[in-house]
């Protein structure tokens, strides 16, 4: 049943009338009427339920008003929730089973309008010899909407299983099928709409994608590889300004330490005089972007800073809350006129002409950009093997904090090269290297809290915005967040271990050495 078609397309000159009536001469088909219904389709600036082949749907009819979760191929519904208006986050929805599949699936992301389409549905009911409902029928007449002029869609025939009766979906199925010889929908509702539209779904990803010969100059290569985080910098400034989510912000910074990576990485590949002026531009834009990023961190993690709160002192943190909401609008406007700036404009434009003109570069600028990885591969994992083993219980936390930078630098080599190796054997090394960096992240993140939190309530406290139970809260979150940054440094020893095993060293130095591909 997981393959069968349930979905049908009806010639454009086939009257709906003619379609009902054979059905009606054929089986037990209750009419249960016409209806008309709206619907608003929502999805993240990433695609996020598009990739998991769902559609998230405002829909509005003479009942009344849902939200629906459907399967994006069948149309089935899997999730809906009644009389709710679409929140701008998942988690601004009541506690149930609906909210929490879409907070699993969107996360912080924003939930923004894709299209929207007016239908009207006839519906149709098959019955068994004790009237009960076993399949149910739609057909759609569906138009686009919002603009002046009708924009109209292929009907279609949808057949609406019941649970346990999948010997009358067949029915229905190859009655469509056969004598019907309706042509079966290669495309979901969605897609036909966003095509008319002129709107490419899943047409943006944070995650590097850029095709690598192995063979190709790697001057070549990296120029393809700084154009595709250029693009991604560009794409979410605009979110960035209007503060649509915070992954706006958070993929640009990613960007931006990709290409400060590379630059770094690759001094002896890019003309050291050309590029210089831009490692220095683009830590201009590590810095003014990092203010507002510290504050959405604190704000994203504010309910599990109140959850390792008792209850009943939970209430007394809002203060600080209000607090890093007043200071994020003021950094937000900040980063807003930066973003705006003649010198933001300036570097990406001057970075875009650099990326497109091309010259004959240092020495290593021809060398094959497999073999050039690999070396810079191989470097940076020694790096962190070496300074991985020399931390003890007792070393200074600023050493695991250096550790972290290195493995990022890494990671990032590892993702923007990826294309080069094999995927199941990237994959693997990977996920190694994530959970040490998950690790380090984790104990790198309670400093940072707990650093925050002490500036947090000095200001608090001068500025009289904070009284005797808001810093005793501020005090035992303090503790609670020492006691979790302890525990992360426990696992560390552990966690390392695994990273650095033999085994491990081995398939690395097999991936990173063009052997086995």
């Amino acid at each position: 049943m997981a393959n069968e078609t349930l979905q049908f397309l009806i010639p454009a000159r086939t009257p709906v009338e003619s379609l009902k009536s054979e059905l009606l001469q054929e089986f037990a088909l209750a009419d249960v009427g016409e209806s008309q219904r709206r619907r608003l389709f929502y999805d993240t600036f990433d695609w996020r339920l598009f990739r998991h082949s769902l559609t998230l749907e405002e829909e509005q009819t003479d009942h009344g008003r849902r939200l629906v979760m459907r399967d994006l191929d069948s149309g089935a519904v899997q999730r809906w929730v009644d009389n709710v208006e679409m929140p701008r986050l998942a988690r601004e929805l009541s506690r149930g089973p609906f909210r929490e599949r879409l907070l699993e699936l969107t996360a912080m992301r924003a939930l923004l309008p894709v299209a929207e389409l007016r239908s009207h549905t006839y519906q149709l009911r098959l019955r068994d010899k004790e009237e009960k409902t076993v399949a149910r029928i739609e057909l759609e007449l569906a138009a686009l909407n919002g603009d002046a002029r009708v924009r109209r869609l292929p009907k279609r025939f949808q057949v609406l299983p019941v649970r346990g009766h999948p010997e009358h979906t067949r029915q229905l199925t190859d009655f469509a099928a056969g004598k019907l010889a309706l042509p079966p929908a290669t495309s979901s509702l969605l897609e036909d709409a966003l095509a008319a539209i002129g709107q490419q779904p899943a047409g943006y990803s944070n995650k590097p994608a850029v095709q690598l010969d192995p063979a190709e100059p790697a001057q070549h290569a990296i120029r393809r590889i700084l154009a595709s985080q250029l693009k991604i910098i560009e794409i979410n400034v605009p979110g960035t300004c209007q503060y649509v989510d915070t992954e706006h912000l958070h993929d640009l910074r990613v960007a931006v330490r990709r290409t400060r990576s590379l630059l770094g990485q690759f001094r002896k590949v890019l003309p050291e005089a050309e590029t210089a002026p831009f490692r220095q531009e683009f830590a201009w834009l590590g810095t003014i972007t990092g203010p507002c990023r510290d504050l959405d961190v604190h704000l994203l993690d504010f309910d599990s800073y109140q959850a390792r709160l008792k209850p009943s002192m939970q209430p007394a943190l809002e203060p600080v809350r209000r607090y890093l909401v007043r200071q994020h609008s003021t950094e937000q406007r900040r980063l807003r006129e930066w973003l705006a700036s003649p010198r933001f404009r300036a570097l990406l434009a001057n970075w875009q002409k650099f990326i497109d003109t091309p010259d004959d570069g240092p020495p290593e600028a021809s060398r094959p950009v497999r073999e050039l990885a690999d070396a810079k591969i191989r470097a940076q994992y020694q790096t962190v093997l070496k300074r991985g083993r020399s931390i003890g219980n007792k070393t200074a936390d600023a050493k695991l904090h250096k550790l972290r930078i290195h493995t990022k630098k890494l990671r990032y080599l590892t993702e923007l090269f990826r294309e080069l190796y094999p995927d199941k054997q990237i994959t693997r090394f990977v996920t190694s290297l994530k959970r040490l960096q998950q690790n380090l992240g984790e104990f790198h993140d309670y400093c940072i809290q707990i650093d925050a939190l002490g500036a947090i309530a000095d200001d608090m406290a001068q500025k009289k915005l904070a009284g005797a139970e808001t810093m005793k809260a501020i005090k035992t979150l303090t503790g609670k967040l020492e006691k979790s940054k302890r525990q992360a440094r426990r696992q560390y020893a552990e966690i390392f271990s695994s990273f650095d095993e033999a085994k491990n060293r081995k398939k690395a130095r097999q991936l990173f050495h063009g052997k086995n591909n």
